[in-house]
């Protein structure tokens, strides 16, 4: 990363805390003043070029409001990769930003997130700091849920997503 410090930023562009929109004050490229700074990357987060640096808007907006780049990583409250509003913006770990996330679907079954089939019975699996913890196996998927979702609100709190 580039030098960037929040005077510079400010000197670029606009932040709207309540909307997440960054707006240009410089024409840069094809980006005239006024227009809504970035592009959304393969992955749907908004990207900014500044000085031929790309930075998540996720991340400026934590420049913007704050004075400096967050220490971690930065979780979307309600995981609208796209909506940079202050308010849904929260800093995490890897881990605590991965369990805002919500379940797959498997190929034969939508089974709860945290759970899946082991023949007939259901296993229940919760993932921190990258290793998967099993909680038990369970005849019903409904006590494999109710045990994995206690165990995502004592691990992860806030950002247990159900």
């Amino acid at each position: 990363m580039t030098d960037l410090v929040q005077e510079k930023l400010s000197q670029l562009f606009d932040y709207e805390p309540s909307t997440g929109i960054f707006r240009r004050k410089v024409s840069a490229g094809r980006g005239k003043v006024g227009s809504i700074a970035g592009t959304i990357d393969n992955y749907g987060y908004r990207v900014i070029k500044i000085e031929g640096v790309s930075y998540k808007a996720h991340r400026l907006a934590f420049l913007w409001m704050t004075g400096k780049f967050p220490s971690g990583q930065v979780d979307h409250i309600n995981r609208d990769k796209d909506d940079n509003s202050w308010l849904n913006l929260r800093e995490a770990t890897p881990s605590e930003n991965r369990a805002n996330v919500t379940g797959w679907p498997t190929k034969s079954e939508d089974l709860p997130k945290g759970v899946f089939r082991r023949g007939n019975r259901f296993r229940s699996v919760i993932c921190k700091n990258g290793r998967n913890i099993y909680l038990g196996t369970f005849n019903t998927i409904e006590d494999a849920d109710r045990v994995y979702k206690d165990a995502a609100l004592a691990i992860f709190g806030q950002f247990a997503r159900m």
